[in-house]
């Protein structure tokens, strides 16, 4: 069982879950694991998804 899962772009969770009611950044847990929904690679500035990557790297060693 992970206790981060990563939704990498909006599309991919939108799919998952099947709602469009949510924002970037933490969500509500399943199952016991964190869920990060980030930014897709190609839109924004990469400084972005480092700050987002940091704060993922951060909840999986907690």
């Amino acid at each position: 069982m992970p206790t981060v899962v990563c939704f990498i772009g909006k599309i991919m969770y939108e799919k998952y879950t099947g709602s469009k009611d949510f924002s970037f950044g933490w969500q509500s847990s399943i199952n016991g694991a964190k869920i990060f929904v980030m930014h897709f690679p190609l839109r924004g500035e990469a400084v972005v998804r480092i700050r987002e990557l940091r704060k993922i790297a951060q909840a999986a060693h907690a």
